[in-house]
């Protein structure tokens, strides 16, 4: 059985313990007794210790380390409450495990003599039950047949799972409203003929996929001018998992920022206000929640703790693209953080962000009717596609799902070949693609076909990439140059032969204080793939990044030091990985470079 799964038919985490949940005299350890809901130790004169209270087990995390006593009760009001105390609180005195439930409404023995019975009786306690701590949404382990909710509730009953407390889910907005059926009416329906909308409700989704794909995290910033259609863009995406409280601004602290990534793992994460936010933090955080790993921090000892880690795609909005927004700042903006973080134009479509609106119904009346339906009805459709992808046992062979489906979107971009950096974004479009495409195919959506899907998502990356090529300035010529230094960052120190006596097992050239040596099937086989490579060669020495042997050839003899043979290969200058053109240019007073990873970020 699920400990925190309504679905399951199980308890729900704030309802009242009853009588039969309590420890009883037959099942307490020999020498304690309960009488009128009160726990004694006997003897000539009966000690009073505490209220009883509902033993759960024990608790621990996937290591097997950190075990926990799990105490259930109802506090003064009736509330229940199912408290955690860490077995190394029964060291000493007991102080911290006090406080522990007189926080959560329990109050313990007030005598010396009664609060060392109590942690006597903790320890004596027995039960086979055994309970899985996680510090974070989403699934629980690699075989995908369980999923924690950020309000603590499970989809799926391999073990009990319960959610760290100090995430406060249910607090933040996560939880649920109506059923399926009344999301489906309110928001999926109305969204069917609104290419964005059918865009941000299926990325709302694609982060349950994130790990059956191997992929990283990233984001999608809704750029535009219509400040009321992409405040409702957004309302609709957080309706698939919790209500509007649930979406965060860039402006939380950094320690808050981690926590509310760790909440969203594997589920949404929604960040409004990128325009009010510090440009500072926002390049650094984008590296974060893309990265999915918060700051080392020591405990109270000096002790190195794991950092926290997650795998989320979230989405944000602002009047101006995360290109524009970092120029103000006068630090290099890394070119990575374009790729992590994608500008999607909403601008320009039929009514403002809206594609159609309903008949007779202006666009604002449609929007403020999409916020209605997002504030009555939500958290019902990401379970339920959770549920879908758990019953059908599709994530098994989801590689193989997942290359079919980008196959067939890179079909329909009828052969434009993409740079490395747009083959990573597309990828992340191709998995919010299939996200809408299963939850349409699992009835969640009520779209009927998935190739709205495909069709809509196709449409804002097109529209992404004709902004990117037009921002960097890649046109058919340089983007040779791209795709050669992208190579060249990419593989420099593990496929390239620098002495005699040194044959990496991918092989991709020589390379010297001078210059790369690029062999010939790599450079046309790897790098230039789907173009002409020797349409790239010529564009490269126009640009004086190729150095050829002479006037009419464009391969060079490698260097005997580097091979005895003297073979040829494509000699590529070592300037091409400093020049500031396509991957690298100015932005008033700040500039764009090449990737490179902080040395520290501000988390």
């Amino acid at each position: 059985m699920c400990l925190a799964s309504q679905q399951k038919g199980t308890r729900h985490m704030s309802q009242p313990f009853g009588p039969n949940d309590f420890l009883t005299t037959e099942t307490l350890p020999g020498g304690y007794f309960v009488a009128d809901e009160k726990i004694f130790i006997g003897g000539k004169k009966p000690q009073f210790l505490a209220r009883t209270f509902a033993y759960l087990g024990l608790a621990r995390n996937a290591g097997s380390s950190n075990w926990e006593f799990l105490l259930g009760f109802n506090d003064p009001d009736g509330v229940g409450h199912v408290v955690r105390l860490p077995t190394e609180h029964l060291a000493g005195d007991g102080k911290e495990l006090w406080k522990l439930l007189l926080r959560a409404g329990y109050f313990p023995p007030v005598s010396r003599a009664a609060r060392v019975s109590f942690l006597s009786l903790l320890q004596e306690l027995r039960s086979d039950r055994r309970v899985l701590i996680v510090d974070r949404s989403g699934w629980v382990d690699g075989t995908f047949r369980q999923f924690v909710l950020p309000n603590g509730e499970t989809i799926g009953c391999e073990e009990e799972v319960l959610l760290a407390e100090n995430l406060g889910g249910a607090s933040r907005g996560y939880g649920s409203a109506g059923i399926l059926a009344d999301w489906q009416a309110s928001i999926a329906g109305p969204s069917k003929d609104n290419k964005l909308l059918i865009f941000v409700l299926s990325a709302a989704l694609a982060s349950v996929l994130l790990w059956p794909a191997h992929m990283d995290g990233g984001g999608f910033n809704l750029k535009g001018r219509t400040t009321a259609g992409k405040t409702t863009a957004l309302r609709t995406a957080m309706s698939i998992w919790a209500s509007h409280l649930a979406i965060e601004t860039w402006r939380a602290t950094d320690n808050g920022l981690e926590g509310i990534a760790a909440l969203g793992n594997h589920v949404a994460l929604i960040v409004d206000e990128l325009g009010k936010a510090d440009p500072r933090v926002v390049a650094q955080a984008v590296y974060m929640l893309a990265n999915g790993e918060g700051k080392r921090r020591a405990d109270v000892e000096g002790v190195a703790t794991a950092a926290r880690r997650w795998q989320v795609l979230f989405i944000s909005s602002g009047e101006l693209g995360l290109r524009e927004m970092l120029a103000s700042d006068t630090r290099k903006a890394q070119a990575g953080q374009f790729v992590r973080l994608v500008d999607v134009p909403v601008d320009g479509d039929t009514h403002g962000v809206f594609s159609n609106v309903p008949d007779g119904m202006k666009p604002s009346r449609f929007a403020k009717s999409l916020r209605r339906g997002a504030a009555a009805s939500y958290g019902t459709a990401g379970p339920a596609f959770v549920a879908e992808l758990i019953r059908s046992g599709r994530l098994a062979e989801f590689d193989d799902e997942f290359e079919r489906h980008k196959e067939q979107l890179m079909r329909k971009l009828n052969g434009h070949p993409l740079t490395p950096q747009q083959e990573r974004v597309f990828e992340r479009f191709a998995l919010i693609s299939l996200a809408g495409s299963l939850a349409t195919e699992f009835g969640v959506t009520g779209w009927g076909d998935g190739e709205i899907v495909q069709m809509a998502v196709l449409s804002f990356f097109r529209k992404w990439r004709e902004e990117d090529e037009q921002s960097s300035g890649v046109s058919d010529t340089n983007a040779a140059i791209v795709r050669v230094r992208e190579f060249l960052l990419q593989h420099e120190r593990e496929r390239f032969v620098t002495t005699n006596f040194s044959v990496p097992r991918y092989m991709a050239g020589y390379s010297d204080d001078e210059a790369f040596y690029i062999l010939e099937n790599v450079w046309r086989d790897e790098i230039h793939k789907g173009h002409d490579p020797m349409r790239a060669a010529r564009s490269l020495l126009d640009h004086g990044f190729l150095s050829p042997e002479g006037p009419r050839r464009l391969k060079a003899k490698v260097p005997t030091g580097l091979n005895g043979d003297r073979i040829r290969a494509f000699r590529i200058l070592r300037s091409i990985l400093r020049e500031d053109d396509d991957a690298s240019v100015e932005l008033h007073g700040g500039e764009i470079a090449t990737e490179q990873e902080p040395d520290q970020p501000p988390f």
